[in-house]
Protein backbone atom coordinates (compact mmCIF):
# COMPACT_ATOMS: atom_id res chain seq x y z
CA UNK A 1 0.00 0.00 0.00
CA UNK A 2 1.34 3.42 -0.96
CA UNK A 3 0.55 6.67 0.93
CA UNK A 4 0.39 9.88 -1.03
CA UNK A 5 1.22 13.16 0.72
CA UNK A 6 -0.22 16.29 -0.84
CA UNK A 7 1.93 19.30 -0.10
CA UNK A 8 3.37 22.34 -1.77
CA UNK A 9 6.67 20.49 -2.12
CA UNK A 10 5.20 18.04 -4.60
CA UNK A 11 4.68 20.95 -6.97
CA UNK A 12 7.73 23.13 -6.22
CA UNK A 13 11.37 22.24 -5.69
CA UNK A 14 11.94 22.53 -1.89
CA UNK A 15 15.21 24.44 -2.38
CA UNK A 16 13.32 27.24 -4.17
CA UNK A 17 10.53 27.80 -1.64
CA UNK A 18 10.39 31.42 -0.55
CA UNK A 19 7.76 34.13 -0.29
CA UNK A 20 7.77 34.66 -4.05
CA UNK A 21 6.98 31.09 -5.07
CA UNK A 22 4.60 30.00 -2.28
CA UNK A 23 1.12 31.36 -2.29
CA UNK A 24 -1.89 30.50 -0.21
CA UNK A 25 -5.44 31.45 -1.05
CA UNK A 26 -8.51 30.90 1.07
CA UNK A 27 -12.02 32.17 1.02
CA UNK A 28 -14.66 32.63 3.66
CA UNK A 29 -18.34 33.11 3.31
CA UNK A 30 -20.73 34.17 6.00
CA UNK A 31 -21.81 37.04 8.15
CA UNK A 32 -20.55 38.34 11.49
CA UNK A 33 -22.98 39.93 13.93
CA UNK A 34 -22.33 42.22 16.87
CA UNK A 35 -24.92 43.26 19.43
CA UNK A 36 -23.73 46.31 21.32
CA UNK A 37 -25.18 47.44 24.67
CA UNK A 38 -26.33 50.93 25.55
CA UNK A 39 -23.77 53.40 26.84
CA UNK A 40 -25.02 55.67 29.59
CA UNK A 41 -23.62 58.89 30.96
CA UNK A 42 -24.66 61.34 33.63
CA UNK A 43 -23.14 64.77 33.95
CA UNK A 44 -23.59 68.10 35.64
CA UNK A 45 -22.16 71.56 34.96
CA UNK A 46 -22.22 74.36 37.51
CA UNK A 47 -21.50 78.07 36.94
CA UNK A 48 -19.48 79.11 39.96
CA UNK A 49 -19.31 82.69 38.64
CA UNK A 50 -20.47 84.47 35.49
CA UNK A 51 -17.17 83.62 33.83
CA UNK A 52 -16.30 80.24 35.43
CA UNK A 53 -18.05 76.91 34.77
CA UNK A 54 -17.00 73.46 36.00
CA UNK A 55 -18.41 70.13 34.92
CA UNK A 56 -18.27 66.47 35.87
CA UNK A 57 -19.51 63.48 33.87
CA UNK A 58 -19.53 59.72 34.52
CA UNK A 59 -20.02 57.26 31.67
CA UNK A 60 -20.90 53.56 31.99
CA UNK A 61 -19.58 51.39 29.17
CA UNK A 62 -21.04 47.90 29.60
CA UNK A 63 -19.12 46.25 26.76
CA UNK A 64 -18.88 42.92 28.65
CA UNK A 65 -22.54 42.33 27.74
CA UNK A 66 -21.81 42.82 24.02
CA UNK A 67 -22.05 39.61 22.01
CA UNK A 68 -20.10 38.76 18.90
CA UNK A 69 -21.30 35.95 16.64
CA UNK A 70 -18.94 34.80 13.89
CA UNK A 71 -19.89 33.35 10.49
CA UNK A 72 -19.96 29.81 11.98
CA UNK A 73 -22.47 30.83 14.67
CA UNK A 74 -19.94 30.75 17.52
CA UNK A 75 -20.89 33.38 20.09
CA UNK A 76 -18.45 35.16 22.42
CA UNK A 77 -18.21 38.22 24.68
CA UNK A 78 -14.62 39.38 24.09
CA UNK A 79 -14.63 42.80 25.77
CA UNK A 80 -14.61 44.25 29.28
CA UNK A 81 -16.89 46.83 30.87
CA UNK A 82 -15.74 50.05 32.48
CA UNK A 83 -16.82 53.31 33.96
CA UNK A 84 -14.98 56.51 33.06
CA UNK A 85 -14.95 59.88 34.79
CA UNK A 86 -14.48 63.26 33.10
CA UNK A 87 -14.10 66.70 34.67
CA UNK A 88 -13.26 70.07 33.25
CA UNK A 89 -13.51 73.82 33.61
CA UNK A 90 -14.12 76.78 31.31
CA UNK A 91 -12.97 80.30 32.19
CA UNK A 92 -13.93 83.47 30.26
CA UNK A 93 -11.56 86.29 31.22
CA UNK A 94 -13.12 88.53 28.52
CA UNK A 95 -15.90 88.51 25.92
CA UNK A 96 -13.54 87.37 23.17
CA UNK A 97 -11.36 84.78 25.02
CA UNK A 98 -12.36 81.40 26.49
CA UNK A 99 -9.87 79.12 28.30
CA UNK A 100 -10.61 75.43 28.92
CA UNK A 101 -8.93 72.57 30.74
CA UNK A 102 -9.85 69.09 31.80
CA UNK A 103 -8.91 65.55 32.59
CA UNK A 104 -10.72 62.35 31.81
CA UNK A 105 -10.14 58.71 32.43
CA UNK A 106 -10.07 56.58 29.29
CA UNK A 107 -10.61 52.83 29.30
CA UNK A 108 -9.87 50.22 26.66
CA UNK A 109 -12.16 47.25 25.97
CA UNK A 110 -9.40 44.73 26.71
CA UNK A 111 -7.32 43.72 29.70
CA UNK A 112 -3.68 42.65 29.90
CA UNK A 113 -3.30 38.94 29.18
CA UNK A 114 -1.78 38.29 32.60
CA UNK A 115 -3.85 40.76 34.64
CA UNK A 116 -4.01 40.00 38.36
CA UNK A 117 -7.60 41.27 38.56
CA UNK A 118 -9.56 39.54 35.80
CA UNK A 119 -12.15 41.66 34.04
CA UNK A 120 -10.46 44.99 34.80
CA UNK A 121 -9.75 46.95 31.61
CA UNK A 122 -6.73 49.10 30.97
CA UNK A 123 -7.40 52.66 32.22
CA UNK A 124 -5.29 55.78 31.79
CA UNK A 125 -5.72 59.56 32.09
CA UNK A 126 -6.11 62.02 29.22
CA UNK A 127 -5.27 65.70 29.90
CA UNK A 128 -6.52 68.56 27.74
CA UNK A 129 -6.03 72.31 27.44
CA UNK A 130 -7.80 74.61 25.03
CA UNK A 131 -8.68 78.14 24.08
CA UNK A 132 -11.38 79.82 22.06
CA UNK A 133 -11.17 83.23 20.43
CA UNK A 134 -14.30 85.09 19.28
CA UNK A 135 -14.12 87.82 16.66
CA UNK A 136 -17.14 89.35 14.82
CA UNK A 137 -19.32 86.26 15.23
CA UNK A 138 -16.58 83.78 14.31
CA UNK A 139 -15.00 81.50 16.89
CA UNK A 140 -11.66 79.71 16.60
CA UNK A 141 -11.24 76.83 19.06
CA UNK A 142 -7.88 75.11 19.56
CA UNK A 143 -7.29 72.20 21.94
CA UNK A 144 -4.34 70.00 22.93
CA UNK A 145 -4.67 66.50 24.41
CA UNK A 146 -2.02 64.29 25.99
CA UNK A 147 -2.49 60.64 26.94
CA UNK A 148 -0.13 57.93 28.12
CA UNK A 149 -1.53 54.38 28.01
CA UNK A 150 0.82 52.06 29.86
CA UNK A 151 0.35 48.47 31.02
CA UNK A 152 2.49 45.42 31.73
CA UNK A 153 2.00 41.78 30.75
CA UNK A 154 3.97 39.36 32.95
CA UNK A 155 4.92 35.95 31.67
CA UNK A 156 6.81 33.12 33.39
CA UNK A 157 10.10 34.20 31.87
CA UNK A 158 9.53 37.70 30.51
CA UNK A 159 7.75 41.01 31.02
CA UNK A 160 6.15 42.94 28.16
CA UNK A 161 5.84 46.66 28.76
CA UNK A 162 3.27 48.23 26.47
CA UNK A 163 3.08 51.99 26.10
CA UNK A 164 1.31 54.34 23.72
CA UNK A 165 1.70 58.11 24.09
CA UNK A 166 -0.63 60.36 22.09
CA UNK A 167 -0.30 64.09 21.50
CA UNK A 168 -3.26 65.57 19.64
CA UNK A 169 -4.04 69.07 18.46
CA UNK A 170 -7.55 69.87 17.29
CA UNK A 171 -8.97 73.05 15.80
CA UNK A 172 -12.40 74.21 14.71
CA UNK A 173 -13.83 77.37 13.25
CA UNK A 174 -17.49 78.33 13.54
CA UNK A 175 -19.56 81.35 12.60
CA UNK A 176 -22.76 82.47 14.29
CA UNK A 177 -25.28 84.15 12.01
CA UNK A 178 -26.26 87.44 13.69
CA UNK A 179 -29.95 87.35 12.63
CA UNK A 180 -30.48 83.89 14.22
CA UNK A 181 -29.69 84.98 17.79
Amino acid sequence: MQTQIDSIFTKVDASKVDSFTVSYTSSAKGEDKIEMPWRTSLGVAVSLRDNLTVGVEYEVRSFASATYTDANGVQSAPWTSSGVLRCGAEYKPSDWLILRGGVRQEAEVFQPVTAALRGEPIKYPVYSLGAGVKYFGATLNIAYEYSDMHYVDSWSNAISENRQINNSIMASVSYELPWLK
